[in-house]
């Protein structure tokens, strides 16, 4: 009985440890010590999910406490490690569910709606504002379009709205027709706009729009000249 309140203990440890690194430290840019540390570097570096980098650095530390201190303290260690990890999995996936809960339980104690609502608008706008920044402020929409006039809405885009075309050759399945496929992307303001320039030339365009992140290039990044764009 003792032995599994140490390990259930272990794995509740593990749980909160998890949280503060998915819930305080990542969002916050912080750092951490050791091992922890070395997994938050190489996130803030890599992406390298850290569930999965505190596994890799953790294994060969196991290895060389074996090695000297023996067993004892070992399959602990195991659980203890395996536990953060499963943990970190669980809050990577589970951002949304969590702050539902945690909403949910506001509601439940302190019955305030009006708080859960203002605590509602913080978390979207803090998500958009770190969605801004991490896109580095050049963000906006990818469109794919079918169309039995490619050459005629390429024109028309060109002239409306400036923004560069690719043509994409491709076959339908079903009518086995070669097909010219237009791929354009405009900022997230000239949307509406561009919607309006593929109707007004084919009204029945298949359109597919899809978000742009990190635009690098011509028109968003760089002058007609090559330049970069002073901001």
């Amino acid at each position: 009985m003792s032995k599994f309140k140490n390990y259930l203990t272990i794995i509740l440890g593990a749980g909160i440890f998890a949280f503060a690194i998915n819930y305080l430290i990542i969002p916050n840019h912080l750092y951490e010590g050791g091992a922890t540390g070395v997994t938050l570097i190489t996130y803030y570096l890599f992406k390298i999910p850290v569930s999965l980098m505190n596994l890799i650095i953790n294994i060969p530390l196991f290895i060389i406490a074996w090695r000297i201190f023996g067993t004892r303290l070992l399959y602990s260690s195991i659980l203890g490690t395996f536990a953060v990890s499963a943990w970190l999995a669980i809050f990577e996936k589970m951002m949304f569910t969590v702050d539902f809960c945690v909403l949910i339980f506001v509601i439940l104690v302190f019955k305030d709606v009006r708080l859960v609502t203002y605590t509602l608008i913080f978390v979207f706008i803090a998500s958009r504002v770190i969605d801004l920044i991490g896109e580095g402020g050049y963000a906006g929409k990818g469109f794919m379009v079918i169309t039995s006039r490619p050459e005629e809405l390429a024109k028309k885009i060109d002239e409306d709205l400036g923004r560069g075309i690719t043509f994409i050759n491709g076959q339908g399945y079903y009518s086995e027709n070669d097909l010219k496929l237009i791929y354009c992307v405009v900022g997230r303001n000239e949307m509406q706009s561009m919607k309006k320039v593929i109707h007004s030339v084919d009204p029945h365009a298949f359109i597919t729009i899809t978000d742009a992140h990190e635009i690098l290039g011509e028109g968003f990044t760089l002058d007609v000249n090559k330049q970069p764009i002073q901001k």
